[in-house]
């Protein structure tokens, strides 16, 4: 899902975030986090992404994001290719992606 480092900020909004250092002025060009808003601008940027899977497969709350798996765990079997990888973890993933 990313996170407050993945989203970018509009360019004509990073002078709002704009500090000064022994280097210089400088601006934030990801969503800071501990801002006011920075929980809810990314809250509202997941909800649209996931808006399809919402909520039969993903849940936002916060900053967090929940995936459903699925009810059976595959005997923690691993994938012959990625041994640190278990089957119902790919299953989980690609209920959502496909």
């Amino acid at each position: 899902m990313g996170g407050y480092d993945e989203r970018e900020l509009d360019v004509t909004k990073r002078p709002l975030t704009t500090f000064v250092t022994p280097l210089g002025r400088m601006q934030l060009t990801r969503l800071p986090q501990g801002a006011t808003s920075s929980v809810a601008v990314y809250q509202a940027q997941m909800t649209w992404i996931f808006q399809e899977e919402i909520p039969e497969s993903v849940g936002i709350f916060i900053d967090d994001g929940g995936i459903k798996g699925p009810r059976t765990l595959y005997n923690q079997e691993a994938l012959p290719k990625s041994p640190s990888i278990r089957r119902f973890i790919l299953h989980a993933v690609c209920q959502i992606w496909t």
